[in-house]
């Protein structure tokens, strides 16, 4: 099956997948877990700029901002609790995972959040 666009199809309510990161050691592998969508797209910094105000010692800061429609607030449900997490990227996932316990083969980052159907 075709991964699916992202756009158009994310909306408060709608149940994805959570990657979690798994925790340095093994103690505890990255894993899907349940997540409940709370906000759609956000603003991502892509940059920033610097200038001199003029004023001596004085310089102001920009951020350099886009909005991004696959970034999602969501609610995480783990089997000790929930937490929730503000914008998660969207990642369709790649081919060649040696890890069986990811969806349907493919590899997600941790951190990140895809359909549920696709697993």
């Amino acid at each position: 099956m075709g991964h699916r666009t992202v756009t158009g199809k994310a909306a408060v309510g709608k149940v994805v997948h959570y990657t979690s990161y798994g925790a340095p050691g093994g103690g505890y592998t990255r894993q899907c877990r349940a997540a409940t969508i709370t906000e759609v797209g956000g603003w991502r910094t892509v940059g920033t700029s610097t200038v001199n105000t003029g004023e001596q010692d004085q310089r102001r800061r920009t951020l350099v901002q886009e909005w991004d429609p696959d970034m999602m607030g969501l609610v995480v449900h783990n089997p000790t609790g929930t937490f929730n997490n503000t914008m998660v990227p969207y990642h369709p996932g790649e081919m060649g995972t040696e890890d069986p316990q990811m969806c349907d083969g493919l590899e997600h980052p941790g951190g990140s959040w895809h359909w549920s159907g696709e697993c």
